[in-house]
């Protein structure tokens, strides 16, 4: 009886720890602001109730995102210009989506295994993930490139059609491969590397030749480049008016709160490290907002950091486009 009492006992200790495994990948939306979508359930097959969008060869339920909606491995998230979203995980990791955006979360294994990635196909994210976490070991993917983010803080943008990646790297440093060229680029603090194919001359597109491999340029991060990661992560909507209106929704705001409160404090905690005088600043102050802390971040970042000259381009996106990047990804069923 004790043996069978024992055996029961480690089931019943092992189940939570695997859903404690899971959960470390799983996201919720902590705020909302414009139009966002969440494409969930990818299937080969249509199911459920709709609308649905395919993408992929993949269909997926769409539905309207609410503070409180969880994002699952596969899950695609979408924002029309104006729109943005702040995604929390448990550990207080946690992405900013800017406008006119669209990626797709996945991950392999669970707990100290798990490969958790990105695929961006058009538009911005901003992110802040712990070292050591569950996200240690992200990748983020483009058309024209593949990051490892190696901590912390750190924006991507990505033009979709002309295949420009840039990212930006705002504390610890990130891999950058280019899909041409096998060789990484270490991209560190203050730095911003973009990944682009040169313009073929007239001549070579008469003559059909192909495609010259792309680049990567590595640069100081400018001010103005600061300033636009600025303004496209500055979520401005508060949590309580973007909760759905149902029986759950105190539990809901308390919940995104308690996920904010947590991403207050893991960002503080990577700022003691990489930042120590800034970290010092914030520490006093009754901070209950991420956003908060990366507004601070990046002005103090803008002091220091210089001016761009004529020839340097901006992200070189299409960020003021009017268009909803979801009409042109996806195809409603």
């Amino acid at each position: 009886m004790r043996r069978f009492l024992s055996r029961a006992l480690l089931i019943a200790l092992a189940i939570p720890a695997a859903l404690a495994s899971a959960s470390d990948q799983v996201g919720h939306l902590t705020r909302v602001e414009g139009v966002v979508r969440i494409l969930a359930n990818p299937s080969e097959t249509l199911q459920g109730e709709g609308p649905h969008a395919i993408y992929e060869s993949e269909y997926f339920s769409v539905r309207a995102a609410t503070v409180g909606t969880p994002l699952d491995n596969g899950d695609v998230i979408s924002t029309a210009p104006g729109g943005k979203a702040r995604i929390v995980y448990e550990n207080g990791d946690h992405y900013t989506v800017g406008p006119s955006t669209e990626f797709r979360i996945r991950w392999n294994g669970s707990g100290a295994e798990a490969r958790p990635n990105i695929r961006i196909l058009h538009g911005n994210l901003r992110g802040v993930v712990s070292k050591g976490g569950p996200r240690s070991r992200l990748s983020i993917r483009t058309r024209s490139a593949t990051m490892g983010v190696r901590g912390t803080e750190f924006f991507v943008a990505d033009q979709g059609a002309s295949g420009q990646t840039s990212v930006a790297v705002l504390r610890g440093s990130v891999e950058l491969k280019s899909k041409d060229v096998e060789k990484a680029v270490d991209v560190k603090q203050g730095q911003t590397a973009s990944v682009s194919a040169p313009e073929p001359s007239p001549a070579a597109q008469q003559a059909a030749a192909p495609a010259a491999p792309a680049q990567i340029e590595v640069l100081t991060t400018t001010q103005e480049e600061l300033s636009t990661i600025r303004v496209l992560s500055n979520v401005k909507a508060e949590i309580k008016d973007a909760v759905a209106k149902d029986d759950n929704r105190k539990q809901v705001e308390e919940k995104a709160q308690a996920l904010e409160r947590k991403a207050v404090e893991t960002t503080l905690k990577d700022l003691k490290t990489y930042q120590p005088e800034v970290a010092a600043q914030l520490a006093n102050t009754k901070i209950t907002d991420p956003g908060e802390i990366g507004e601070k971040t990046v002005a103090k970042a803008i002091e220091k950091a210089p001016e761009a000259g004529r020839d340097r381009k901006p992200f070189g996106l299409d960020m003021d486009d009017s268009s909803d990047m979801y009409d042109k990804y996806f195809k409603n069923q």
